[in-house]
């Protein structure tokens, strides 16, 4: 990521709600993504990689997240590539 990208990266100020991550929270479940390269995305200097995920207890209990979400990256135009922008979608 270009230094420039990575200052507007701010985590937020509270933690995720909703049944989903409280869920995960109580059960101290982590997460556990697959991504897969949107193949069909053919905009110049951009990739689109759609990420869904289990939760996963220490104990071996695991849950399908809710939804999916896509991240389309935009690259830098010279070696060594560099995310320079970057926007998701949630699904």
């Amino acid at each position: 990521m270009t230094p420039e990208r990575a200052k507007e990266v701010i985590a937020p100020e509270r933690p995720a709600t909703g049944v989903e991550w409280l869920t995960a929270a109580e059960k101290k479940a982590t997460s556990k993504p697959t991504v897969k390269l949107m193949t069909e995305h053919h905009e110049q200097n951009t990739i689109a990689v759609t990420a869904t995920w289990q939760w996963v207890t220490k104990d071996g209990e695991s849950w399908a997240g809710e939804g999916k979400q896509t991240f389309f990256f935009t690259f830098t135009d010279t070696e060594p590539y560099k995310i320079r922008d970057y926007v998701s979608s949630v699904r």
